[in-house]
């Protein structure tokens, strides 16, 4: 994978993304209100980090999606 840059001009090496099914607990976050579940119901949390050449993270996010409104579906290159 070769180096892109970002913005503010840092050059990222490349992303790691996961995906894990989940239950939300009442009272451990807020994200059943926001998401308007109810306890128990079944979620995807994404986490991906984005690193330098070096290994420094650069970003981090955290999504949290309702499994019943959830799709994913990833095209990419292979290289040759």
């Amino acid at each position: 994978m070769g180096r892109e840059s970002a913005p503010g001009g840092i050059e990222w090496q490349g992303r790691r993304r996961s995906c894990q099914a989940a239950h939300l607990s009442p009272g451990g976050s807020d994200e059943i209100d926001v998401l308007e579940l109810p306890a128990g119901e079944p979620v995807m949390v994404l986490r991906r980090w984005t690193r330098t050449a070096e290994g420094r993270v650069v970003e981090f996010a955290r999504e949290v999606n309702a499994a019943s409104r959830f799709a994913w579906s990833y095209t990419f290159k292979i290289p040759d």
